[in-house]
């Protein structure tokens, strides 16, 4: 049997004879390198159209209690301040924005309007003693909305302040009506608890005082319990004439104290039961009105002055104005990118015209 050989095709590469085959396209190179930054440029003069940056700080004072008429309203733990920062951008608020802002030639979404929000701290002169690297921040923050148009940007800057500040009324006041409704559920269930077995208590009391007698005499002991009523009797000066006189009953007494002190405190037990059921009335009545209210968009009403616990908490120090100068789009970095990634492309084209040639 015959053997068969087959020699691989084998490509030899001259570095010296490619660079300079590269080199002799230097300007074929220089060309599409030149087309492909200059189409860049065209397209980010296109596109990437100046924006205008409108800028307010705001200074947020976020409470630990309220004092109300329902008690004292501690707000969760978990709402540390960089927590309520976020909040600026939540969906909620985006949402009103886009609902304002959206035309049909600029469809807004939330990811586009997130990314033309900025929120920084302003940082404090001191820092912590005990720790130089940690730095502490104050409560003032800026916050800053980029738009093409001018005017617009300061316009939904004021808008995000307004709605963030409504947003966290509303969103911390449900939290506290749900709280303190929770609160008087259970509270009114213990002591409906507590006032029916203070009554059933003080009924058994009662009805055991009946049947006792405030006095006594020994002319009634002698016939209900002659042996006391004898031993008693020869405890006194038998010169005395004491079988008619009245005596009071200790246990009668006693008895009849405890009964007192212990109806006094049911009537004070049902007094608060009636007061936290009427206050436990009035959040329930509360609590219906804000969701309609919320449902309906009618903040004016669902922010009454009944659990607003947040108001107040944020202060605009500085409004945005209508910015006057544009930011930079990074077009040159865009640019150069391009630049490179164009003569990245044309000596891939050169490299493979000499293998073209070669073969």
């Amino acid at each position: 049997m015959a053997l068969e050989n087959k020699d691989d095709d084998i490509i030899e590469i001259n570095l010296k004879e490619l660079v300079t085959s590269v080199y002799k396209q230097k300007k074929l190179i220089i060309m599409i390198t030149g087309i492909i930054v200059v189409l860049t440029a065209v397209f980010l003069l296109i596109t990437k159209r100046p924006v205008y940056e409108a800028t307010s700080s705001v200074v947020l004072n976020p409470p630990t209690t309220v004092a109300t008429r329902f008690g004292e309203y501690k707000f969760p733990s978990s709402n540390v301040f960089s927590n309520y920062i976020q909040y600026i951008t939540s969906d909620a608020v985006l949402d009103d924005l886009i609902e304002k802002y959206s035309t049909k030639e600029v469809v807004l979404d939330r990811k586009k309007l997130r990314a033309s929000i900025s929120v920084e701290y302003e940082d404090r002169d001191n820092y912590d003693k005990d720790d130089k690297d940690t730095k502490v921040f104050s409560n003032k923050i800026n916050v800053k909305v980029r738009n093409k148009d001018a005017l617009t940007a300061q316009q939904m800057n004021a808008d995000l302040l307004q709605w963030y500040d409504t947003y966290m009324r509303v969103t911390n006041k449900k939290m506290a009506l749900d709280d303190f409704i929770k609160s008087y559920e259970i509270a009114i269930k213990t002591e409906e608890i507590a006032v029916e077995q203070d009554q059933l208590i003080l009924n058994q009391k009662k009805a055991l005082l009946s049947t006792m007698e405030p006095t006594f005499t020994l002319k009634k002991g002698l016939v209900s319990n002659p042996s006391d009523a004898i031993r008693y009797a020869g405890s006194l000066d038998s010169s005395n004439d004491v079988i008619n006189e009245e005596f009071r009953n200790d246990d009668y007494t006693k008895l009849n104290s405890e009964c007192v002190d212990r109806e006094s405190k049911l009537l004070e037990a049902k007094q608060k039961l009636e007061k936290n059921q009427r206050l436990y009335d009035q959040l329930i009545a509360e609590n219906d009105t804000f969701t309609k209210a919320v449902e309906d968009k009618n903040y004016n009403v669902a922010l009454n002055s009944v659990l607003d616990v947040f108001k107040n908490s944020m202060h605009v120090t500085m409004s945005a104005s209508i910015p006057d100068t544009f930011v930079p789009r990074n077009r040159l970095k865009y640019t150069a990118i391009a630049g490179i990634i164009g003569l990245f492309f044309s000596l891939l084209i050169a490299v493979c015209r000499y293998f073209w040639h070669k073969n």
